[in-house]
């Protein structure tokens, strides 16, 4: 039986700088890291607030390859309290936005979401 999801993975240009990207602009923590030699490294990190909690979700960043490519929707939804909040500190950082944060169509009065994107161009949508 699966229990939970362990981690998910974010293909990206240039490892060390997505990493930067991750942990400065996004605030993440970097926890583990594995290195199989040139071409072959991932890098784990998680919002911060999730590193107490034991079965957090991680996202290992690993450096695209041919079959490989960075870019695109991923599916990934982070959650935030206060959506306008993040989205204004994550620019102040640096992070650029492609959907500013917003009522989402069909959802309850309170809900808000919104869509920022990484160096890669992997995009991420925040909601509440």
């Amino acid at each position: 039986m699966i229990t939970h999801l362990q981690m998910v993975t974010v293909w990206v240009g240039d490892l060390d700088r997505a990493v930067e990207f991750y942990t400065g602009a996004l605030g993440f923590e970097k926890y583990a890291e594995w290195d199989g030699g040139p071409g072959d490294r991932i890098v784990w990190v998680c919002p911060e607030a999730a590193r107490p909690v034991e079965l957090a979700t991680g996202i290992g960043l690993a450096e695209a390859g041919p079959e490989r490519r960075p870019g695109g929707p991923t599916g990934f939804v982070f959650t935030s309290a206060d959506v306008e909040f993040t989205s204004r500190e994550l620019k102040a950082r640096g992070v650029s936005f492609t959907l500013d944060a917003r009522q989402p169509p069909g959802e309850p009065a309170g809900e808000r979401e919104a869509r920022f994107v990484d160096l890669d161009g992997n995009e991420f949508l925040i909601h509440s």
